[in-house]
């Protein structure tokens, strides 16, 4: 994977690409699977399943408060 980072716009806004040497189907099955969620965002720890279809997030806010949320992948 190669990330590129472009200039930062007048309004403050900051924007990048990346480039994903893999086919959509793969990208959509990786992103689509809950375990994945910690390895694409920063803030989500491990995920736990708690059922077949039923998983836990830990998820890290601000002031290092952690949140737990369930939910269910169909």
């Amino acid at each position: 994977m190669r990330r590129i980072s472009l200039p930062r716009r007048d309004d403050g806004a900051i924007e990048g690409r990346v480039t994903i040497q893999r086919s959509i189907d793969d990208v959509f099955k990786f992103y689509r699977g809950f375990r994945n969620l910690s390895r694409l965002l920063g803030d989500v720890t491990p995920i736990e399943p708690l059922g077949r279809a039923t998983y836990r997030w830990t998820i890290q806010g601000l002031l290092g408060i952690r949140s737990e949320v369930e939910g269910e992948n169909d």
